[in-house]
């Protein structure tokens, strides 16, 4: 036990933890922004896929994935902390030399600059969202004997309002940013990389970045600017 606290407390531990959980995170986004994407067929498909998910497993699945997302969020976030402020610093205690883009081969850019900031952002985030979707008391879905929430309409009340509309734009552009330079350094960690292939793994992580940022800000506006069918029309 000594041995396995001390190599997840060295600086390759806290690494290989912080890619490990990134990478689940990743793939959490990519399902949700699947499972989000039945709001452009209307109310009946949203509510019926937040139905299945509340009932599947006999309603045990969506809290046990909700402890390991918890758990998850926390070592990740705990472990980028230690790492970028820590570990860096101990590093290079007099700090970078020259700011901004490194060019050349080197693999410095804005998206890995900002990955602190972003990272904030989204911690910010995550409790805010939980506030406005997990945690809507509105009912009005399914059968008498199991009403649940009226998840469509807390969605498309959300989203009428412009201010709302904003804020999960810019936290989406961050999200986009934040996978863009993730994705690859967790594979890089995890040392599932050879040079020959970071530039393909950067462009794949680019290329995840920027759909699924695209697509979680097209679903506000969408809303926003009805594009999708309203409750009720």
């Amino acid at each position: 036990m000594p041995h396995l606290v001390a190599m997840i407390n060295s600086s390759v531990g806290k690494k290989f933890l912080q890619a490990l959980t990134g990478l689940g995170l990743f793939a959490f986004v990519i399902v949700h922004l699947i499972g989000n994407l039945t709001l452009l067929l209307g109310p009946s498909a949203f509510n019926g896929y937040a139905y299945f998910l509340e009932e599947l497993g006999h309603g045990m699945v969506v809290p046990l994935a909700d402890c390991g997302l918890l758990l998850f969020f926390g070592v990740h976030i705990v472990t980028g902390i230690r790492v970028a402020l820590l570990d860096k610093g101990k590093a290079r205690p007099h700090g970078y030399q020259v700011d901004g883009n490194a060019g050349g081969k080197s693999r410095k850019s804005l998206s890995s600059m900002s990955m602190i900031v972003t990272g904030i952002l989204l911690a910010v985030f995550l409790p805010i969202h939980l506030w406005n979707f997990k945690y809507a008391t509105t009912t009005g879905y399914g059968p008498p004997e199991h009403q649940m929430r009226d998840l469509y309409l807390v969605v498309e009340t959300l989203f009428s309002q412009p201010g709302w509309v904003v804020f999960y734009v810019v936290v989406m552009v961050a999200l986009g940013f934040h996978l863009w330079h993730g994705v690859w350094s967790a594979f890089q960690s995890l040392g599932l990389t050879h040079p020959r292939w970071l530039p393909f793994l950067n462009l794949v992580g680019w290329g995840f970045a920027f759909l699924l940022a695209v697509g979680f800000i097209y679903l506000p506006v969408a809303m926003y600017l009805n594009f999708v069918p309203l409750t009720g029309g």
